[in-house]
């Protein structure tokens, strides 16, 4: 396998194939609905950096990190072949331990027999001697010329029309004056296009979904959230992250202690909707997300 050409298997149904790397990872690196021959993933195998434990290639597709973002700890090669073993309805993927805590991760991926959803259940587990804070971060690549889309209506429990109901976190690069975003009352837009310049923005949001409409087909991928934990980056559970070359829908769960021999899991739900005819603008997005949820 090298970079240019990863090597992958495939699960599928009558409604979408998802193709999975065998030789790195956990990786989901392909993910077509039926009759479009477009990857709504976004394939990067000339990306890769040096880190201090070796070279870092993203690939691109899905994956399973942790948060917070700290290179030293984040970004460890996960070039070695994982174990993969079939379910009656997917596929469980499970990445040898990294060389700095010994965490493993696994992606146990399900098809619903159906229609065109998916079940995504990500864990990490502590293989080494220390125990160790973290969040599971579930990030998705998505090949640009679409929007993005994520809810931030407030929730609507609090009546005290004196207190904040909302918030946002913003990154040292990110422009509220960026011309990728667009703001609605209950909703947060972003483009993908070739723009240079990297942007991101997190929420808190009760529904815990994230969207992204794209050649007429419209994704979405959802996380319950726990409230009862704190998360991290200023308590965000959903963030996207856009720049020139692909943009990420990100769904975090909450920060806990991870003790020698526990496991934190993270279950999203993935839905597509395939053959739209609506323009790809903001305005058309917000209302396939309104229709479509």
């Amino acid at each position: 396998m090298t970079a240019a050409q990863p090597a992958t298997q495939a699960i599928e149904n009558a409604s979408l194939r998802l193709e999975y790397m065998t030789g790195a990872g956990p990786r989901l690196l392909r993910l077509f609905a039926a009759g479009c021959e477009r990857n709504l993933f976004a394939e990067i195998p000339q990306v890769s950096w040096d880190t201090p434990h070796g070279t870092y290639h993203p690939y691109g597709g899905h994956r399973l990190w942790r948060s917070p973002e700290i290179p030293e700890t984040t970004y460890l090669p996960d070039d070695r072949p994982p174990r993969v073993e079939a379910l009656p309805d997917g596929v469980r993927i499970t990445g040898a331990p990294d060389s700095v805590h010994g965490l493993g991760k696994t992606l146990e991926v399900r098809l619903d027999p159906a229609g065109p959803r998916v079940t995504v259940d990500h864990t990490i587990t502590n293989l080494g001697a220390q125990t160790v804070e973290l969040a599971p971060w579930a990030i998705t690549q998505v090949a640009p010329g679409g929007w993005a889309v994520a809810p931030n209506a407030p929730p609507r429990l609090n009546s005290n029309g004196f207190l904040p109901d909302r918030s946002l976190a913003l990154w040292p690069y990110t422009r509220l004056d960026d011309p990728r975003l667009r703001f609605k009352d209950d909703l947060v837009l972003v483009r993908a296009d070739d723009t240079v310049p990297p942007f991101k923005i997190g929420l808190r949001s009760n529904a815990g979904w994230l969207g992204y409409y794209n050649g007429g087909v419209f994704f979405r991928k959802q996380a319950q959230p726990d409230w009862a934990r704190p998360y991290p980056d200023f308590g965000c559970n959903l963030e996207v992250y856009v720049d020139h070359r692909f943009l990420e829908l990100e769904t975090l769960g909450p920060l806990a202690p991870l003790a020698p021999g526990g496991s934190l899991s993270h279950r999203e739900t993935w839905q597509i909707w395939a053959g739209l005819n609506a323009p790809c603008t903001p305005e058309a997005t917000a209302d396939l997300a309104g229709s479509l949820y």
